[in-house]
């Protein structure tokens, strides 16, 4: 006969004991609300009567219990007992895979009549802390004390509420029966001096919670050098500068008091290299905002300007204060071209700009070149001055006046400023680059380079495709030591094969020369026609000059050939040799150059400005004065 739940009026099976939902005896003389009708014994000998017993015994001897659990011991046991709801939560929890949440769980389910003597309570140890003074760049480790003050298993979590920046918790996770030790690290790195910090740490356990405040004072480094030792700030480092200048100077150029404000986490005030000479102490104090600064005008607000191609001027640009204050600026520009004779300057009431002007990077034309010149002044006050250049073409072949016997001097330069001042008194009507030669060391540089890039260009299409992939059949074998250390003949057609996969380049390279110059339709076509003729003859008079240098490799290489090289090792070994061997004829053909007088001086100039111009491309300045001529 089914049983009805006197509680919640649920029927049961006839053999049920409690009911399943909320644990209410079904029968007439069960055990008590809170009392177990059979008896729980631990491995320990330990006898428990009661839900509470129970929950106490488990508390007290956690790693038992925690096992029990684990292994179905407690199912079995309320099975037994007709409990299915307490079995259904010993299941749930069995199926945790963190055993001591489980256990937590499970005996939080039991129905016990009081929780308080048998549960975790949380202690923390200390309650405040007060950290400090430290240094930026200084730790500390804090070490905290988490007590079990009451029974069983603390568990929870603690962690960083404020301060995450610089306070770390070496382990996060609480879980302890007895007591547990948290490694606090304060790190500050990240903190700036002269400050105090705040931070709270927040603990969440299953014994309840607990705050911890944490204050941290950071202390600044006082700077250390004369006569300004003893600073603590950067107003009070100006107050000593304002009372002595001079030895200001030194310490700002060199880095020292952008190296203190560093180690003490300050935002150095100064963006860029430091004004020179006492400039860069009335900008340490503007850029603090303790100094106004000056009201600043420029000589040219832009440039036009009408130059021949042998012309190089140097154009100044300068900047005046209104009063009578130190100015200082740095410029910078945006086209190789343009170039600084010195970008940091500064002045008494004003500062001058030279600007050079480089003409023999930049093809002649109608058509105007345009660049920019940045300057930044007295408290970042910035201004950008247009630069239009229009390059006239200079008669004769070669692009420097040294080959004249009697060079004319160049006519004015005709030039129009958008601003007021004269351009007769700034001396860009005189010519600045007159005859022009390279030293010994400029000439032999130039003619390895040459020698070393014309040979290496020149592998794919000579060496690897002529010589090896289009004579597949050839006997010797193609790219053997013996084929190397035999001339092409001519049944191997290298000449053909050779300008067949080269020509192209010479109407490539007049297409670019019209498109650069302004050409129309027809310039195009012409130039095309006559890229095709310079392409071919160009190619094959390169292919003999690389079958007459290759003479030197190949005497080199025959004292290797009774030694059996593998083709791909031979080939590499070739490749090496030869462009070593070219390098050597360069740096030769550079000397004869060099010796030749003013002719060599001026094909040396053809040679060097294409490389002159790739390495301003690139922004390499210093190399690119390596290939570019001297003045007389």
């Amino acid at each position: 006969m089914p049983l009805c739940c006197p509680r919640c009026r649920r029927t049961h099976p006839d053999h049920a004991v409690f009911c399943c939902f909320d644990g209410t005896p079904l029968k007439q003389g069960t055990p008590p609300a809170g009392q177990l009708a059979q008896e729980f014994v631990f491995a320990s000998g330990l006898r428990c009567r009661s839900f509470d017993e129970l929950a106490h015994a488990c508390y007290a001897d956690w790693e038992t219990a925690r096992a029990l659990l684990g292994d179905g011991t407690f199912a079995s046991f309320f099975a037994a007992l007709g409990r299915a709801d307490l079995v259904q939560q010993a299941r749930e929890c069995q199926a945790l895979h963190d055993r001591d949440l489980a256990l937590s769980r499970f005996l939080a389910a039991l129905p016990v009549t009081t929780r308080s003597p048998a549960a975790p309570r949380l202690g923390l140890s200390p309650r405040r802390l007060q950290l400090g003074p430290l240094y930026v760049g200084q730790q500390q480790v804090v070490v905290l004390r988490l007590k079990n003050e009451g029974t069983g298993q603390l568990q929870g979590k603690l962690q960083v509420v404020d301060g995450t920046s610089w306070l770390r918790l070496q382990d996060e996770t609480i879980r302890t029966p007895r007591e547990q030790l948290v490694h606090l690290h304060v790190l500050t790195r990240e903190l700036t001096a002269g400050q105090t910090y705040a931070g709270k740490l927040v603990a969440l356990t299953n014994g309840g919670a607990a705050e911890l405040p944490v204050k941290l004072e950071v202390r600044a480094r006082p700077f250390a050098l004369a006569p300004y030792q003893g600073a603590t700030s950067p107003h009070d480092l100006a107050r000593k500068m304002r009372d002595n200048p001079k030895p200001a100077v030194t310490l700002l150029s060199n880095g020292e008091v952008k190296q203190w404000f560093a180690s003490n986490g300050w935002t150095y005030p100064i963006v860029g290299p430091p004004a020179p000479g006492l400039a860069c102490v009335q900008q340490y104090f503007e850029e603090l905002g303790l100094a106004k600064p000056p009201v600043l005008r420029l000589s040219h607000n832009s440039l036009d300007l009408q130059l021949q191609a042998d012309q190089s001027p140097q154009v100044p640009i300068v900047l005046t204060s209104v009063g009578r204050k130190l100015v200082y600026a740095r410029a910078e520009t945006n086209v190789p071209w343009l170039r600084l004779k010195q970008p940091n300057v500064s002045g008494q009431v004003s500062a001058s700009i030279e600007l050079l002007i480089d003409t023999s990077m930049l093809p002649a034309g109608e058509k105007p070149h345009q660049g920019a010149v940045k300057i930044i002044a007295n408290a970042n006050q910035m201004f950008v001055v247009p630069v239009r250049v229009t390059v006239q073409p200079k008669p004769g072949w070669f692009p420097s006046t040294s080959f004249r016997a009697a060079p004319s001097p160049p006519p004015p330069v005709e030039s129009s400023l958008a601003s007021e001042p004269a351009l007769g008194e700034s001396g860009l009507g005189e010519p600045a680059l007159g005859k022009t030669r390279f030293h010994a060391f400029q000439a032999l540089c130039l003619g390895a380079v040459l020698g070393l890039l014309l040979r290496a260009l020149s592998v794919l299409p000579a060496d690897l495709y002529a010589r090896v992939l289009a004579n597949p059949q050839a006997a010797p074998l193609p790219g053997s030591l013996q084929a190397w250390l035999t001339p092409p003949a001519a049944d191997e057609a290298f000449l053909r094969l050779f300008v067949g996969v080269t020509w192209w380049l010479g109407p490539l390279l007049t297409l670019w020369a019209v498109a650069r110059s302004g050409g129309k339709g027809l310039d195009y076509l012409c130039g095309l026609i006559t890229g095709v003729g310079l392409g071919l003859v160009g190619m094959a008079t390169l292919g003999c000059l690389l079958v007459l240098g290759d003479q030197l490799p190949r005497l080199l290489l025959s004292g290797l050939a009774p030694l059996n090289l593998s083709a791909p090792l031979a080939t590499a070994l070739w490749i090496a040799l030869s462009l070593f061997c070219w390098l050597v004829l360069g740096v030769f053909a550079g000397g004869i150059l060099w010796l030749a007088g003013p002719l060599g001086h001026g094909f040396l100039r053809l040679g060097a400005l294409p490389c002159a111009q790739l390495l301003h491309l690139l922004g390499l300045e210093n190399l690119a004065r390596l290939f570019e001529p001297q003045r007389l």
